[in-house]
């Protein structure tokens, strides 16, 4: 069974979508590159794909595809519009919720009713088997939130050093923090076989001894040239089109997130699923937010308020 037909069989068995956000502690890594050819490998499959643009500010899964939406995934947050409005249909299997690029105003308070809340978590469970999040990169409340509402989150690096030390930083944010996601890792650009496996076990390596924190889900991608970050990728969607480094990348991905699924389908208890989670979750960090903003008199500028990081007795924290 290839690896594509695995994850497409263990979807079948689910009662909602499972959720994945690829996130990096740096950007220029890939993450967007990755997500969006992940999302369009996994549709070529038949297997019906909602691809999230959550760089809000940031967003640039449109111009990867060379389309100017009306609507965005900040839009649908502020009750602008329904995320039927916001979506841009990609393909048959595919669809995406685009995020802005060059919002300055960075105070969002989601005011979305619970009414459309509802319909919204009806919309997408009834229509997808799989969420993708482009999650962006760096350490912030934002992506905090979004390994609490995610199955799995796969941590995307290069082999370079730089890369490797803020993949482990955000590997130990988001371990320290509440979420409960399944952590894995992706190297992307990868030299050759042997520097992403050595690479991706070296990361995987230092999670578990100063982190405490087994992990056995990793992929590489080795360095292509059927895509780059900041230009749009040739050949388009199709994956038919990719040459077989890539496309075996991808595929390695795939089963990654498959082997993140457990067997039992019984192992989700749809709390990621509730009307009131994932609202009330963003929406009272926003609130919180914009608080310090007032109250410490800037106008112009924006102060960012990290979380309050929850160690667990359970994991190491030695460095």
């Amino acid at each position: 069974m290839s690896e594509f037909a695995r994850l497409k069989d263990k979807l079948s068995g689910l009662d909602r979508p499972y959720t994945v956000a690829l996130t990096s502690g740096k950007g220029g890594v890939g993450t967007s590159s990755l997500s969006l050819l992940l999302a369009a490998g996994l549709a070529s499959q038949d297997v019906r794909i909602l691809l999230i643009d959550a760089d809000f500010g940031l967003g640039n899964q449109h111009l990867f595809v060379g389309l100017s939406p009306v609507f965005s995934a900040e839009d649908v947050l502020d009750g602008a519009c329904t995320i039927e409005e916001a979506r841009v249909e990609l393909s048959p299997n595919l669809c995406l919720i685009p995020a802005r690029s060059g919002l300055i105003d960075t105070k969002l308070i989601p005011c979305i009713e619970m009414r459309q809340l509802v319909k919204t978590l009806t919309w997408i469970r009834s229509n997808f088997d799989l969420v993708i999040i482009d999650g962006g990169a760096g350490m912030s409340d934002r992506i905090a939130t979004i390994a609490e509402l995610t199955d799995a989150v796969m941590v995307v690096t290069t082999p370079d050093i730089a890369s490797i030390a803020d993949s482990y930083a955000v590997a130990k944010y988001l371990l320290q923090g509440k979420s409960t996601a399944q952590l894995g890792f992706v190297v992307n650009r990868a030299t050759s076989d042997d520097e992403g496996k050595r690479t991706a076990k070296n990361l995987m390596q230092m999670i578990a001894q100063f982190l405490d924190y087994e992990s056995n889900l990793s992929a590489y991608v080795l360095e292509s040239d059927d895509f780059g970050v900041g230009r749009k990728f040739h050949g388009g969607l199709d994956p038919k089109s990719w040459n077989n480094s890539l496309g075996s990348g991808i595929r390695a991905i795939s089963e990654a997130i498959s082997r993140s699924m457990p067997d039992d389908p019984s192992y989700w208890s749809g709390e990621h699923w509730t009307p009131t989670h994932a609202i009330s979750k963003l929406n009272n960090q926003m609130i919180n937010d914009d608080k310090i903003k007032r109250d410490s008199g800037i106008q112009g500028g924006y102060v960012h308020a990290m979380p309050e990081l929850e160690s667990s007795s359970s994991r190491k924290d030695s460095l």
